[in-house]
């Protein structure tokens, strides 16, 4: 499945994926509308791509004004395209990609982002949990918004540690969840 960047000044552009791969790609509609209500947070601010898989939620928001990006993947090969995808891009000195799996942000990072993506496959068990861990991390700060691309089968909570609901929307079976530290 060949994935290309939707919006902003790579718009167009061809994202390398490992042939073979069982990664579930953002549809072009959810990731449109992931950056249609991300929008106003992503002029110059730090991301962090959790499940990073091929980049693409990672790399639109460098194409929409992002600053800077941390991916966290844990498949070498995914790893390696993504590294390949930034550096076509010309976006190499403006993210790190960490083969590690997310759970470990937390511990290998320093500071915090203003925008976090979370797109875990739809049988990662431990999504509630991550949330409350980043909700008491360094990695979120007051107004540090996470987006969480899920099952809809997967009902996620109105709080989790400090992150408020603020956004939720529904686009077949995938469900967009959208939180704020500290809410609004």
């Amino acid at each position: 499945m060949s994935v290309r960047v939707i919006g902003g000044e790579a718009k167009g552009r061809l994202l390398k994926s490992p042939t073979g791969q069982k990664t579930r790609a953002t549809s072009n509609l959810v990731r449109s509308a992931i950056f249609s209500m991300l929008e106003p947070y992503l002029d110059a601010a730090r991301v962090l791509d959790l499940f990073s898989g091929t980049g693409a939620l990672g790399v639109e928001a460098l194409s929409r004004g992002a600053e800077w990006v941390d991916f966290f993947e844990s498949d070498a090969r995914q790893c390696s395209a993504i590294k390949e995808n930034l550096k076509s891009l010309d976006y190499d000195s403006f993210g790190a990609v960490h083969r590690a799996p997310a759970e470990r942000a937390k511990s290998m990072l320093d500071g915090s982002y203003d925008v976090i993506l979370m797109d875990p496959p739809y049988s990662y068990d431990k999504l509630e949990t991550l949330l409350v861990e980043i909700g008491e991390s360094s990695l979120s700060h007051s107004g540090s918004v996470i987006a969480v691309e899920h099952s809809r089968r997967q009902d996620l909570p109105a709080e989790a540690d400090g992150l408020r609901l603020i956004k939720q929307h529904r686009y077949g079976e995938t469900m967009v969840t959208v939180y704020q530290q500290g809410g609004e």
